[in-house]
């Protein structure tokens, strides 16, 4: 599937082991990262990594965005598997936005 996303703000998109680096670094600064949007690559968060120190991190971020007022959009290939943890984390916040999400009165 193929789709469009226009956002209108400031966001940051992790491709790569360096921009993952970098936004590890904002980290230590929370104003910075408030409200930022972050679009990832499905590979820095594999289970299967050889660097497993930043796949840790990155899925300490992605469990704490709540707490860091982040959000994050994880772009995966169908046959990719993400890490449990990751998948369990992302079906956790759905629910979460999903209830804190106000009902539409209808007429």
């Amino acid at each position: 599937m193929i789709s469009k996303l226009v956002l209108e703000s400031r966001y940051m998109f992790v491709t790569t082991e360096e921009q993952a680096k970098e936004l590890l670094g904002l980290v230590q600064k929370p104003k910075v990262l408030k409200g930022l949007p972050v679009i990832m690559d499905s590979n820095l968060v594999l289970s299967s990594r050889h660097a497993y120190k930043l796949t840790v991190a990155l899925s300490y971020l992605v469990a704490n965005n709540r707490k860091l007022d982040l959000g994050f959009l994880i772009v995966k290939n169908a046959e990719t598997n993400l890490d449990k943890r990751i998948e369990r984390q992302l079906t956790h916040s759905s629910k979460i936005v999903s209830k804190e999400w106000p009902e539409e009165v209808t007429l």
